[in-house]
């Protein structure tokens, strides 16, 4: 028998006499022709190309790769009059159209990573606002994003775009402009061994440094500074208590995660901790056999620890640490700052 040579890299439809490697999908089917390219697959700009017949840009740069779209679909247009899949551009991808984008945002020509969620922030559309209002649109198209319609919808909006929203929200008062402030206080354990690994001691290692979070009336605050990544994190004074919904990571063992959302409310005047969410590697420090070793556990052990108290007044632990009950404008962590904010008429 003679050997051949045969051409890799061969197109759909095309011979391959149950080859697969000679095709550019690598699959031959059982007639003997190569088949089309599978969804995510490279593909040559025409949409026969693709089993799901999309084949567009990674986005708007007449120079990115071709791909099997996983939307399975396109779009065509731009200065470039070019095929672009819809649904893939990530955040700071080029675009010249909000389908492009994973965010469904498409301002200036870049893929944004969401909503613009502060006024006065760049716009083109009502859609591309939090708010739904997009002002002032300039002859270039280039307008800025309104103010919330009231508090409720501010709220509802930030609420809703959480990992863990509160299941209810109290109903806002404009006109409350009181302060409670959250001590945070990001806590941790520690465990140490000495010259038995079998021997293990495991203690609280107390934050003693807080951060302060104000929360003004009922607006919702969306994040916790100083909780390890609370941006998962929210929270509402709900009458004589402040409600907080949080994610929590749980480890099986085996490296898989699954997350679970809690909720804790807190008395004001009082404190509470919860677990946060927040995962890091284990720092091991020094070698183990013979030498101590400290080990410090986050994730699912991780801490965090609340103090709520009226704007202006000690956080509880320090109240008790002065025996005090109130005192205004005691420390730098217990001076709060009120910001005014205006809606729409």
């Amino acid at each position: 028998s003679s050997i051949k040579s045969v051409c890799t890299e061969r197109q759909a439809r095309s011979a391959c006499a149950g080859e697969d490697n000679v095709c550019r999908s690598e699959s031959c089917d059982s007639n003997g022709l190569c088949t089309k390219q599978l969804v995510g697959s490279s593909c040559n700009g025409n949409d026969d190309d693709c089993m799901n017949s999309a084949c567009g840009r990674l986005e708007s740069d007449p120079n990115s790769d071709f791909i099997c779209c996983p939307s399975r679909e396109t779009v065509f247009g731009g200065s470039d009059s070019i095929t672009v899949c819809t649904n893939i551009g990530e955040e700071s991808y080029s675009c010249f159209e909000d389908s492009i984008c994973k965010s469904g945002v498409c301002i200036l020509g870049v893929c944004q990573g969401g909503k613009e969620e502060e006024e006065n922030g760049p716009c083109e559309k009502d859609t591309h606002c939090a708010s739904n209002s997009c002002k002032n649109i300039n002859s270039s198209g280039i307008g800025s994003c309104g103010p919330f319609s009231s508090l409720a919808a501010k709220n509802e909006y930030f609420n809703g775009s959480s990992p863990c929203p509160l299941g209810t929200l109290a109903s806002p008062d404009i006109n409350d402009k009181s302060t409670i402030t959250l001590e945070v206080y990001g806590d941790s354990s520690k465990s140490s061994w000495t010259d038995s690994i079998a021997f293990m001691v495991t203690e609280p290692k107390k934050d003693s440094s807080p951060t302060a979070n104000v929360i003004v009336g009922q607006e919702l605050l969306d994040g916790i500074v100083g909780c390890h990544g609370g941006n998962s994190v929210v929270a509402q004074r709900q009458g004589d208590q402040v409600c907080l919904s949080y994610q929590k990571e749980d480890d099986d063992g085996d490296g898989n995660s699954s997350f679970t959302c809690l909720k804790k409310c807190i008395n004001i005047g009082s404190s509470g901790t919860f677990e946060t969410y927040d995962k890091s590697d284990t720092d091991v420090i020094g070698g183990l056999w013979g030498t101590p070793v400290s080990v410090f556990y986050f994730g699912e052990t991780q801490k965090c620890r609340v103090e709520v108290a009226h704007g202006g007044e000690m956080p509880p632990s320090q109240a008790a640490a002065t025996g005090a009950n109130t005192v205004a404008g005691t420390s730098a962590s217990s001076t709060t700052t009120t910001t005014t904010t205006s809606y729409q008429s």
